[in-house]
């Protein structure tokens, strides 16, 4: 299985490799490649449905000759392929999405509105602005680790 996905991978990658930015975050290329490179290194079983479901994106992108035709059709083959690939990846070897920065966005925006209203406590954003930082500096960590995924990234 893994040598059929590297094949693939390299297929990929030559097919993305002089293309716009643009047209790289339609086929979500960082993501795929932080997925493949997790996925392989991987050799339990479960890994192997995750591992089929990426080749099946893979000859998905073969079939219509690596051409997406808008984000619609993008938005499509990443929830059919590549989402529960990511939520598996989350699981088992910590990844994050950017669903986590708004999540801790609108965490430390609650926290701000019941200390600013219900309490009267503070009169500035502290909580929403703590928020913001730890995630952008998760993201930034899982960036670098290649530990994250996101659409249209």
């Amino acid at each position: 299985m893994n040598e059929i996905l590297e094949k693939e991978y390299v297929i990929f990658q030559n097919n993305l490799a002089d293309q716009s930015k643009v047209t790289r975050k339609r086929f979500h290329f960082n993501s795929v490649s932080n997925i493949y490179n997790s996925l392989i290194a991987m050799s339990n079983t479960k890994a192997d449905k995750y591992k089929q479901n990426l080749l099946f994106y893979f000859y998905e992108l073969n079939d219509t000759d690596y051409q997406i035709k808008n984000k619609v059709q993008s938005i499509s083959l990443y929830k059919d392929y590549l989402v529960d690939i990511g939520k598996f990846l989350m699981k088992e070897k910590g990844f994050k999405t950017s669903s986590t920065l708004y999540l801790n966005i609108s965490i430390g925006l609650i926290l701000d509105l019941i200390l600013i209203y219900a309490v009267g406590l503070f009169n500035y954003p502290v909580f929403t602005v703590i928020a913001l930082i730890i995630s952008v500096v998760q993201r930034y960590i899982c960036i670098r680790k290649k530990k994250y995924f996101s659409i249209f990234w």
